[in-house]
């Protein structure tokens, strides 16, 4: 069709089965040279480059096809075709011993040599910690018989407890890789969907175990108290035992302390008619707080775009100012609330609630406006967002 060179220079393009500029920049300079139209020539190649392409998909297709229907899947008693995941042929009844493959064969090996030629001493765990960078560390395969083979191997591997963790890590990994590569083969998802099922009662057993121990630890303790209340009344009761031998004493003492608790009444009531003056002052300045701030929340205009950081920074303005000192520190020092205490609680919660309600419609606002807004002082917002008055 063209010049032999032209001809030559196409073939070698297309071989790898990607053009690059290079190639397309020689391809063109070629074609002009011998009067060649450039669109003529890269409609040519690539129809060549797309024929290449099909023709080794289905190579590839042939090869897997090939090896599906491999010697290994056909019954050795009577010839039929079988899954290789088949341990017994269903139209004979035969036993199936599958031959190892040379990854398996070559994991194997490893291992082998590891556990053959390190030598564990007292509490070590030197073996078993090379033996799992080994797992780890060994290199997923890219062929699906190959992938199946790993993951097989590997199940059974995971019945030794020391390696249990590091196998049925590799075992999802080369799972995961089963599914990407090969997402409509039957044997992979048979084996994707067997191991998922493995996972999920393996999961199953760790959370029976954590609850077992979870119970085991709650007996544990119960008994631990139990014995020492035992110890307690034990002692309670030697305690008793020696203080009927000394009754004079005991009576002077609880004399005593008849006194003393009568004294502390007198000053605990002389404190509380303190403490009622105080609170009716309290309470005076904390309405009269909630008055004035009622007042401005009142007054602030309907929010729009004009008006929008002044009524922002006029609600900031209005955050609760506290009246007593325990309103900010008794929930830190677990302090029991005096009765100014539980008011100003009680008004600033209304408080923050109406205040609250008024920061939602501005965010909603905002959100609505966004564009319309621009650019704007953000700080009295975030000033309402710490506060917790913006969700």
């Amino acid at each position: 069709m063209y010049s032999k060179e032209l001809e030559e220079l196409i073939e070698a393009s297309i071989a790898d089965g990607v053009i690059t500029p290079q190639e397309q920049a020689a391809l063109i300079r070629r074609a002009q040279q011998e009067g060649v139209d450039p669109n003529e020539l890269a409609v040519v190649v690539n129809g060549r480059l797309e024929k290449n392409r099909q023709q080794k998909k289905a190579a590839d297709e042939k090869k897997r096809a090939d090896s599906r229907n491999s010697p290994a899947t056909k019954c050795p008693h009577c010839g039929a075709m079988i899954s290789r995941l088949t341990g017994k042929c269903p139209e004979c009844g035969g036993i199936i011993y599958v031959k190892e493959s040379s990854v398996v064969k070559d994991f194997r090996t490893k291992l082998d040599s590891i556990a053959a030629t390190t030598k564990d001493g007292f509490l070590s765990t030197k073996k078993t910690d090379k033996l799992i960078e080994a797992i780890r560390s060994y290199p997923i395969p890219n062929s699906r018989d190959d992938l199946i083979d790993i993951i097989l191997y590997l199940k059974d591997k995971a019945n030794n407890e020391e390696l249990s963790d590091v196998c049925n890590e590799k075992i999802n990994e080369c799972t995961d890789k089963l599914n990407l590569m090969y997402p409509h083969d039957s044997d992979a998802r048979r084996v994707s969907e067997k191991m998922e099922v493995r996972k999920n009662e393996i999961k199953k057993e760790e959370r029976r175990n954590d609850r077992s121990f979870l119970i085991n630890m709650i007996i544990f303790f119960l008994i631990l108290g139990l014995l020492f209340f035992v110890t307690m009344l034990f002692k309670d009761n030697d305690k008793g035992k020696s203080n009927n031998t000394d009754n004079n004493t005991i009576q002077t003492e609880v004399i005593k302390e008849s006194s003393k608790e009568k004294a502390e009444d007198s000053d605990k009531r002389k404190d509380e008619n303190n403490e009622s003056i105080e609170d009716n002052d309290v309470k005076g300045q904390v309405d009269e707080q909630y008055a004035a701030l009622q007042e401005k929340l009142e007054a602030l205009p309907e929010i729009d775009t004009d008006n929008y950081e002044k009524v922002v920074a006029e609600l900031a303005s209005l955050l609760w100012k506290p009246i007593t000192d325990e309103a900010e520190t008794a929930k830190k020092t677990f302090k029991s609330p005096s009765k100014d205490e539980k008011y100003e609680r009680k008004i600033k919660n209304q408080w923050y609630g109406e205040v609250k309600a008024k920061a939602r419609i501005i965010k909603a606002f905002y959100n609505k406006n966004t564009e319309a807004l621009g650019e704007i002082d953000n700080s009295d917002l975030e000033k309402l967002l710490e506060k917790g008055y913006i969700e």
